[in-house]
């Protein structure tokens, strides 16, 4: 009988019974929990706090009371699959923390329609489903697998991990989706800013009545797309993988992206396109039948089937411009499937596009490329297809309204006689749409041999200017030449600021050939080149040792003066 007592009280120690279904508890108005046994407790009517997990077969918790604290204390609130797990009707300043809800038709329901103020805050809490109509709501921190706001007007979501948000009718105020890990957003009819997320799925935003997203600086693995009347998205330095889609008489000013899966418009929608990297896709922008107009300038479109693609009927090409875009690389540059062309250029001096398959010659600039000099702009058109032309294509790359470059170094001789001179002669360009005034420094290796400060290069003009080098103090040697226009303010592409033009050899006056010593075999080169001047068929540049454009007695006394001179 001992034996079986002990047995059955051992039992009953370790029978941990489970927490049983219960009805609904009640935070009343007054302060009070109902009933009185539940596991919340409270001692200010201020903070409630979770003793135990609790079980519901009906609503879980219906708060009456505003301006308080729900804590779970890492406890559940588990439903049976009705009704509300936390259920607000008509109360403010409600927070809810800690807290794991779960299997309910609605995990946490609020409903405040009138009030600005804070209906509901909920940090670091685990929940399925969560639905606000409400004034204002804070989510911080949480794991939520659904929110739907309906009818709200202020409400921040920062740092959760959210497998969707939907949006009905939020177009009062503001929606701030800011640093989240996130499945997807779709909207109707709501004003949103989507910022700085991890996106692994669509952000889909439509609807009437000037609803509006501003989506930026997110990875957003699936796609984007905002259509209907009024409705219009701002789409800003994201790195989108699926695309972007605009339709439905939407508008979208898509800026500084990268791209992959293309941007396509149609059906009565309005674009601007502008410096984004739009690279391998089938076609980088689609434009279709009806598509109202579109701005498309300063993008990087390279390595897709189709660089821009134009589909229908019907597209109304005095609405369009398409200027300073990089088409590279693509397989089709364009693709015109319409009757009609666009305009492809910004005019004279602005210019037009890029074409990576563009090969003609910079001699000539001016409106009719017919004037003497370089202006970056080729000096015949690009022609698309029949209907399409580039009638002022861009000799490099666009890189914005402020670049400058240098597009040629030469030096007048290879060898120069110490403490004397060679000629430098140097082309610039002004490949912006603005005057600019800069510095060129000189090197011979790293040692800087002059600095000048161009003045007033006119927008699309180049300028071409000589100096001499003087060697005095220059040890014997090889010296590689090489120049650096200092960027202008707002330059960005400063590649071709820097130009390395090739070897000047520094020996002694009269060593023509460079061997380290002046000898009979320079007396003979010097003596081939004798008389000649610059354009003349034995002319000479090294044997012009003065540097004074004509190999003559004064350059044979320079030598004599030396013979016999080695380096050593």
């Amino acid at each position: 009988m001992l034996v079986l007592l002990l047995i059955s009280t051992l039992g009953l120690a370790f029978n941990i019974q489970p927490v049983k279904a219960s009805g609904t508890i009640y935070i009343r108005a007054d302060g009070s929990i109902d009933p009185p046994t539940a596991n919340i407790t409270s001692t200010d009517n201020v903070t409630y706090t979770f003793i135990n997990n609790i079980a519901s077969d009906a609503d879980g918790i219906v708060v009456e009371r505003s301006n308080i604290v729900i804590d779970g204390a890492g406890y559940t609130l588990q439903g049976s699959g009705n009704g509300y797990g936390c259920y607000l009707p008509d109360v403010s300043n409600v927070t809810v923390r800690n807290t794991n809800i779960t299997g309910f038709q609605t995990d946490v329901f609020a409903n405040r329609l009138l009030s600005s103020d804070l209906t509901l805050a909920l940090f670091g809490n685990n929940i399925a489903a969560v639905r606000l109509y409400c004034y204002s709501a804070v989510f911080t921190g949480n794991n939520i697998t659904d929110i739907s706001l309906e009818y709200c007007d202020q409400v921040d979501i920062v740092g959760n991990n959210i497998t969707s948000i939907g949006l009905w009718y939020c177009d009062r105020g503001q929606v701030d989706i800011i640093e989240n890990a996130l499945g997807g957003v779709w909207g109707l009819q709501s004003d949103v800013n989507i910022r700085q997320n991890n996106v692994t799925g669509d952000i889909s935003v439509s609807g009437y009545l000037a609803c509006h997203a501003y989506i930026s600086q997110n990875n957003i693995t699936g796609s984007v797309s905002v259509g209907g009347e009024m409705s219009g998205a701002d789409i800003i330095e994201n790195n989108l993988k699926s695309g972007v889609t605009i339709f439905s008489y939407g508008s979208a000013n898509i800026c500084g992206n990268d791209i992959e899966g293309g941007i396509t418009a149609q059906d009565y929608s309005t674009i601007s396109i502008s410096a984004n990297n739009i690279t391998t896709n089938h076609s980088g922008i689609g434009i279709s039948a009806y598509t109202a107009a579109g701005d498309i300038y300063e993008n990087n479109i390279r390595e897709n089937d189709v660089g821009i693609s134009l589909k229908g009927e019907y597209i109304p090409t005095f609405h369009f411009h398409v200027y300073h875009n990089n088409f590279i690389n693509n397989t089709h540059q364009v693709s015109n499937d319409t009757t009609p062309g666009l305009p492809w250029d910004d005019g004279y001096p602005s210019g037009g596009n890029y074409w990576s398959d563009y090969n003609g010659t910079d001699l000539l600039r001016g409106v009719c490329q017919n004037e003497t000099g370089s202006d970056g702009i080729g000096d015949v058109s690009y022609l698309i297809d029949e209907n399409n032309t580039d009638n002022y294509p861009l000799m490099k790359p666009y890189a914005g309204l402020h670049d400058i470059g240098i597009t040629s170094l030469t030096t007048s001789k290879t060898i120069v006689g110490q403490g004397y001179t060679a000629s430098i002669s140097l082309k610039v360009i002004n490949y912006g749409i603005n005057p600019e005034t800069f510095n060129v420094t000189f090197y011979a290796n790293k040692s800087s041999i002059a600095e000048f400060t161009v003045f007033y290069v006119s927008e699309r003009n180049s300028l071409n200017f000589t100096f001499n080098w003087n060697t005095a103090g220059f040890a014997y040697g090889n010296y590689t030449v090489n120049a650096y226009a200092w960027p202008v303010q707002g330059e960005t592409d400063t590649k071709d600021n820097t130009l390395v033009d090739g070897v000047i050899y520094v020996g002694i006056p009269g060593d023509l050939n460079a061997d380290g010593a002046v000898d009979v075999f320079d007396a003979v080169t010097l003596s081939g080149a004798a008389g000649s001047t610059p354009g003349d068929v034995n002319w000479n540049p090294n044997a012009d040792i003065n540097n004074d454009e004509i190999v003559d007695l004064f350059d044979a006394v320079i030598l004599s003066g030396h013979a016999g001179e080695t380096e050593t």
